[in-house]
Parts: C-alpha cells; sequence; structure tokens
C-alpha cells in the first residue's frame, strides 16, 4: 500500500521507502483529497500549480506533468491519478495519507483524538515548500492556520477530560507544542501552569512544531533548542502570562469628561515574511512574540493576542478592522536592509495615524541571541511609556466614543480625496460636534476638508480658506495641546499666502507631535514654499524615515526641495519612487532640462499637455506662493528651456 505524507516534506512511501513521483503529481494529490471532492478540471489544477495569465501555457504546462504523471504510474503499476479530457480524478482507494487522520468523527473519544492528530502533525504541512506566486502559495497558508486551529480544538475538547497535574508527558509536550503556535490562549496558559512543565525538564527530547510556529533558535542559530531549555526559557513567559489572567488592569481615570477611559488596545503587526535573510525574519518574529508577552505584565496596555495580529496585518482593510476591534495603537515593524539588518519599530496612534515614536533596532546575530531578551523588554517598556504619556491625546478621542466613531468614519472618507468623498467626510465630522461640540479632531478634520476642496476646485474660492481657517482657529482654542489644529492652520495660512504664519503653526504642531510623520511632511512643504530647501530636505528625510512606505506627497516635496537646491538629478531619483510619478510631470520636465537632455525633457512636455493643453508657465508660477523670487525664476528657467 502506498502512503502520501504532508506534514513534514511532501513524500510517497510504500514498504520499501520513498517512491519517487514528480512533485507537481504529488501536490495535485494533497489538494484533491484536502478538498474532499477528489475531482477538479484540469484548468483548476493548472491554474492552482503555475502563475500567469495565460490559459494555453498553462494547460500546456499541465499536459508536460500529466505525461509525467502517467509514465510514472505505469512503471508503479497503480493509477493515483486518473485523467479525462477535461479533468482530473485521484483515485483514493490506491492510498492512504496522513490527512485521513484529522477527520473526527463527533462521538470519538477526546483523549483519543488528541493523540492521533498531535501524532499526524509532526511536521509542518508541507514542509519546505517555497511560495511559487500561485493560488498555491495561499492555499497552503490557509491550510496550515487551519491546522493549527484544529489542534487547538482538539485539545481543548480534551481538556474535559483530563488533569493537567495528573497529564502525562505526552499531553504536556502537545500543550507546549500549541503554545509555540498559540502562546495567548488562557486555557494552554492555565494547563502548563498548572501541569508544571516550567518548572522541570521533560526529557531531552526535541519538541516537534507544527503549522507555521516558530522555531526557537540555538546561540549558533541552526537547531532547534532541547524541550528542557525551551521550557526554562518560556518560565518567565509563563509567570506573565499568570499575572495577567489573575490581575485584572483598572480602568485609567480621564483627564476630560466624566467617562473613565478604558485601558488602551495594541496591536503588534509583525513584519511580512518576505525579508532578504531567513534567520532575520526567524529572529525578528520571535523577538515580536517576546514584545507580546512581555506587555502581559503591564497593566497600562492591553495588547492583541499575536494570531489575531497577523490576520490584522494580512487584512486589505486594516482601519474598518482596527475600528471594529477598539485598538487604540498600532506597533508595525518591518525588516529593513541598508548598512545592517534591523527591525524598524514605529507605534501609531490609531485616531488619526500620528507616529508618536519611532526606532530601528539591530539584528545583528552576533550579538542578538544574547540580548534578545533584554531588548523585547526594552521595546515594551519604550511603548507602554510612549503610551501612558499619550493618554492626554488619546482622551480626546475616546472620551467621547459616539463622536469619535463619526470622526474616524470621516477620517476614512477623506482617505480619497474626491469631491464626493470631501462632503461625506465634512458631513460626518459635524456629526461628531453634534455629540460634542467641543471634539477638537473633528474640528481639525473639518478645516481640512475645506482646504482640500479648494485645491480641488482649482483655488476659486476664497470662502473655503476662510472656513478652513475658521475650524482650524476653534480646532486649536478646545485643543491647545494637541497637534491637529495647528496643523490645519499652517496649511490654509499658506494656501492663503501668509508664509511665516505657516511656518510658525507648522513648528508648534511638530513640537506637540515630533514623531507625527504627515505633520513634518507638511512641515518641509511649507519650508519649500519658505524658500528654506536645504532645512526642507531634512525634514521630509526625517518624515521618510518615520514612514518608510512612503506617500507619493512625500517624495514629491523632496524632489521639489532638491531642485531648489539645483540637485536635479536627486530631484529624479525621488519621483521615480513614486507610485504615480505622473504627479511631478513638470517638475521632470524642468530637472531634465537643466541636465541638457533635452530629448527626455520634451517628453515629459508632452504628457502634461495632453491632460492640461492650456498649461501656462507665468500662470501657473503666478499661483504658486514662494518667499523668495528666485525660486520662481529657477522654476521658470527649467520650464522654459523643456519648451513650455
Amino acid at each position: 500500500m502506498f502512503t502520501l505524507h504532508t506534514f513534514g516534506h511532501l513524500r510517497l512511501t510504500n514498504k520499501l521507502g520513498y517512491v519517487s513521483f514528480p512533485d507537481k503529481g504529488l501536490l495535485a494529490i494533497c489538494y484533491l483529497l484536502d478538498t474532499k471532492q477528489f475531482e477538479a478540471s484540469r484548468t483548476d489544477i493548472a491554474t492552482l500549480l503555475w502563475s500567469g495569465e495565460d490559459r494555453a501555457g498553462l494547460l500546456a504546462n499541465m499536459r508536460q506533468t500529466i505525461a509525467r504523471v502517467k509514465s510514472c504510474q505505469r512503471e508503479l503499476g497503480v493509477d493515483f491519478l486518473t485523467f479525462t479530457p477535461t479533468t482530473i480524478r485521484v483515485e483514493v482507494e490506491a492510498l492512504t495519507s496522513d490527512l485521513s487522520l484529522l477527520d473526527i468523527a463527533e462521538d470519538e473519544e477526546p483523549l483519543q483524538a488528541l493523540y492521533r492528530v498531535a501524532e499526524a502533525m509532526k511536521g509542518d504541512f508541507l514542509e519546505g515548500f517555497e511560495p511559487i506566486d500561485t493560488l498555491l502559495d495561499l492555499w497552503v497558508k490557509q491550510k496550515r492556520g487551519a491546522f493549527s486551529n484544529l489542534l487547538l480544538r482538539v485539545f481543548k475538547r480534551a481538556l474535559t477530560t483530563i488533569s493537567a497535574t495528573e497529564s502525562d508527558m505526552a499531553i504536556r509536550k502537545v500543550a507546549l507544542q500549541i503554545f509555540r503556535l498559540h502562546p495567548h490562549d488562557e486555557e494552554v496558559q492555565r494547563f502548563l501552569l498548572e501541569s508544571g512543565v516550567h518548572d522541570g525538564a521533560l526529557d531531552g527530547t526535541t519538541l516537534p512544531l507544527v503549522g507555521d510556529a516558530r522555531v526557537v533558535l540555538s546561540d549558533a542559530e541552526t537547531e532547534p533548542l532541547p524541550l528542557q531549555l525551551a521550557s526554562r526559557m518560556f518560565n518567565k513567559q509563563f509567570a506573565q502570562a499568570r499575572d495577567s489572567l489573575l490581575a485584572r488592569p483598572l480602568p485609567i481615570a480621564p483627564p476630560y469628561g466624566g467617562r473613565k477611559l478604558d485601558v488602551p488596545r495594541l496591536a503588534l503587526l509583525p513584519p511580512q515574511n518576505d525579508s532578504e535573510s531567513i534567520v532575520a525574519t526567524l529572529v525578528a518574529a520571535s523577538l515580536i512574540e517576546d514584545i507580546t508577552i512581555g506587555f502581559c505584565s503591564l497593566k497600562s496596555v492591553r495588547v492583541i493576542a499575536p494570531h489575531t495580529a497577523r490576520q490584522f496585518s494580512r487584512d486589505p482593510n486594516k482601519a474598518a478592522v482596527f475600528e471594529r476591534h477598539g485598538i487604540s495603537y498600532i506597533l508595525d515593524t518591518r525588516i529593513s536592509y541598508a548598512q545592517e539588518v534591523s527591525l524598524f519599530a514605529q507605534l501609531v496612534f490609531f485616531a488619526n495615524d500620528e507616529i508618536i515614536w519611532a526606532e530601528r533596532f539591530s539584528l545583528d546575530s552576533s550579538n542578538l541571541t544574547l540580548h534578545r531578551r533584554e531588548l523585547s523588554k526594552r521595546i515594551a517598556l519604550i511603548v507602554a511609556s510612549h503610551i501612558e504619556r499619550d493618554s492626554l491625546s488619546r482622551a480626546y478621542y475616546e472620551a467621547s466614543p459616539d463622536a469619535y466613531h463619526s470622526y474616524l468614519v470621516g477620517q476614512r472618507h477623506l482617505k480619497e480625496l474626491t469631491l464626493p468623498n470631501l462632503r461625506r467626510a465634512r458631513r460626518e465630522f459635524r456629526t461628531a460636534l453634534q455629540k460634542n461640540p467641543h471634539f477638537a479632531p473633528a474640528l481639525s478634520g473639518l478645516a481640512r476638508t475645506y482646504t482640500k476642496e479648494w485645491l480641488l476646485t482649482m483655488r476659486g474660492d476664497e470662502q473655503l480658506l476662510a472656513s478652513a481657517a475658521e475650524f482650524s482657529t476653534k480646532a486649536i482654542s478646545v485643543g491647545e495641546d494637541l497637534a491637529g489644529g495647528y496643523r490645519e492652520r499652517g496649511i490654509v495660512k499658506l494656501a492663503q499666502g501668509d508664509i511665516d504664519e505657516s511656518v510658525n503653526a507648522l513648528n508648534l504642531a511638530e513640537t506637540l507631535s515630533p514623531h507625527y510623520a504627515d505633520i513634518i511632511a507638511d512641515y518641509a512643504d511649507t519650508l519649500v514654499h519658505a524658500s528654506r530647501p536645504a532645512d526642507a530636505l531634512e525634514k521630509i528625510a526625517n518624515a521618510i524615515d518615520l514612514n518608510p512606505l512612503t506617500p507619493d506627497t512625500y517624495l514629491w516635496t523632496a524632489a521639489g526641495a532638491s531642485y531648489c537646491l539645483y540637485q536635479f538629478e536627486t530631484a529624479l531619483s525621488y519621483i521615480a519612487m513614486m507610485h504615480d510619478s505622473g504627479l511631478a510631470d513638470r517638475l521632470s520636465a524642468a530637472c531634465w532640462a537643466m541636465l541638457g537632455d533635452m530629448k527626455k525633457a520634451r517628453s515629459f512636455v508632452r504628457n502634461v499637455r495632453a491632460s492640461i493643453p492650456d498649461f501656462d508657465v507665468d500662470k501657473w508660477l503666478s499661483m504658486i506662493v514662494m518667499k523668495e523670487q528666485w525660486q520662481k525664476d529657477l522654476y521658470r528657467e527649467g520650464l522654459r528651456k523643456a519648451g513650455f
């Protein structure tokens, strides 16, 4: 009899050992067995196994694989897969599979089911599988998560029939195995604490891992630690988890209003597993889990469990998810590669996207293994202290929950700058003010809708700017220690031509929120208009460092500042990094002209003429606010040379 093994490396065996079979054929068998339908169209299997939109090419690959499978099956004398002109079917009688061990009957004894599932899942599902940019990647990821959750469910079902203190060694190993996958599940934590796993050695064997569990690395970062050492490593984590479970935190007294301010909820988003260094990714992920566990001993913040945080990080509509789950802060992390491998972390206040802290930490393997726990504790304490310091700002948002909700809806409408969305946002901000007339963030939001509408409507209605100025002033009067009002005042004053007042307002905004990347970027833009391009470039570099997934507006500001410093090639390099570089076609044309490449300059002139046929240099410059005439002269020189 033949057996397909899907946990651990995908392979086919019989009583004599390993059986050679095409990898794509094994993947098709695995997929068809898992679907329980046992048959699928050739097109569906081809789309699963190969990337590309060329249907003919996919089916050609499928035909070649079918030929290899048929040849192999003839040699073995058994058909695992059978084929029609349009379908592929797995013959379930021809082989067994470890997937069948995961089928659990409703009346099956829980402990027996747990032993069987844990025995089947001794390794990762399709261990060693490398993403190949196909639908198969997504399927494998989903199945690994599903099997991890299955093991947890079976374990919890078995808990009704076993005692932690009387459980045998095998059950304790399974519990620790599940803890690696679900470190914040309270029932698993309690079982391990009561069973005494953390107080002594189990044995010297290596703990098997399942699903997408993180391997605990030794100092050499190559071999899994013995179970005894792993147990000691988790001793402190268990104690922190126990304290978190037994000591429920008291709510913080609010500085505003009569409502008690809830303990803030923090989502720690792990770095995506797309780094250049597998070791760095593993170490960083382990570090993130250490940090998460570290928060469990703090009463000033509630941290979301790693499994849920991973789901948050994959959701395309994160803002809605964060609002639905009452998230106050997001600790976003990513691995970066500059002079050295480092972990970049930034703490974001969800209500207004403010970055209130950001820092880089070395992932140099020469010292990280020894100091990982110290680093995780340091990061946890830094983040907690910033959250505690930010309680005054958070109170403005969360002390009026109804107004806060309307404000968040308005903020989402502001993400896409169209007139209908601006007016929807304005309506939500007004609703927030009906619920709380002194809600400063909504006043700042109203001011922003008016300045953005002024820009979208070709700067023709001065009353829009007057309304923006009015609401920014009101925002400052009721929230003078919040940056939002000063930011909007700085933007509207620039639009009105009062550059000095704009600089002063944005300087105050930056002082109040020194890590708020968007404010720093607005400040940099104003400094360009204030004829201080060197200062602007320094500011925008800081904003880009705080917000590495850089918005086009940041890069556009950096390009403009570079142009004013006669750094034309640098300006073009910033433009090249923009997602929509067409926004800067005028500046590209001027840069290439100043560099003497008229062919490229004129190609950008044609792009501008195609979208704005009546573009006039002098008319455009008359609308742009610049403090000193030399900047306008420099722009005019470049644009004229380009052919405008």
